[in-house]
């Protein structure tokens, strides 16, 4: 007489197929997240830096906000629920040449963070005008 249904053996390899798949596809999905997370820091970052970088660009040679030193701020981005650190150092290299480095990190996560170009800072040199 045949019986009718699934052996035992049958069973478990459906059930580790099922798990191997399971398991496959979350780790899919944390990865996807990760880097999900991962692009937004970087793409916030670079807003970040590029509107600090262009305010101080639109400033005269001369302007007190460009005096040598090392400046820093908090900035709250209300939209996305953080508080990044804007840290940037200006440095006269020459009579008409200033440079400028700005790094910016996560408040509550300072081993976040950002690499730039330039040895994980975004450098950026401009020059006087002359005539």
């Amino acid at each position: 007489m045949k019986e009718k249904g699934f052996s035992l053996i049958e069973v478990l390899i459906s059930l580790f197929i099922f798990i191997f798949i399971l398991i496959s596809l979350l780790s899919l999905t944390t990865t996807c997240l990760f880097i999900k997370r991962n692009s937004e820091i970087n793409f916030l970052s670079s807003k970040i830096t590029a509107e600090k970088l262009e305010y101080l660009k639109s400033m005269p040679f001369e302007n007190v906000a460009l005096k040598p030193g090392i400046y820093r701020e908090e900035l709250v981005l209300k939209s996305h629920k953080k508080i990044y650190i804007r840290k940037w150092k200006i440095s006269n290299l020459s009579s008409n040449l200033k440079r400028i480095e700005i790094q910016v990190w996560e408040k509550n996560h300072p081993e976040r963070f950002h690499s730039f170009p330039f040895n994980n800072f975004y450098s950026f040199i401009f020059h006087k005008k002359i005539g």
